[in-house]
């Protein structure tokens, strides 16, 4: 099993889990396209239907690359008072998986 940085070299994972110290290349979206799926993830939630809510999401900004590898990040949620945690969740997922392109 390898795994492959984000410069592209393989490395042998002896465990069959992830190289420690390095991560995986994260595909990058637009910033309207991590904007929709943050907003189709929150609308998804149970909690958010149940009440009606329509949460405001605001288009992510891009931010200097951090140690988990993010470049960007959201703020300014619009009708989210009691959603935050919601909120917090839904974007580390998407932050998992999805960078914005530059």
């Amino acid at each position: 099993m390898y795994a492959v940085t984000e410069v592209g070299h393989e490395l042998p994972l002896a465990t069959g889990g992830f190289a420690v110290g390095y991560s995986m290349a994260k595909a990058q979206l637009s910033a309207h396209d991590i904007q929709a799926e943050v907003a189709r993830r929150i609308h998804q939630l149970p909690g958010v239907r149940a009440a009606s809510a329509l949460i405001e999401v605001p288009l992510p900004e891009l931010r200097p690359m951090d140690g988990t590898g993010l470049n960007w990040w959201m703020s300014g949620f619009g009708n989210a008072l009691g959603f935050e945690e919601d909120i917090r969740m839904v974007v580390a997922e998407v932050a998992e998986h999805w960078n914005l392109a530059g």
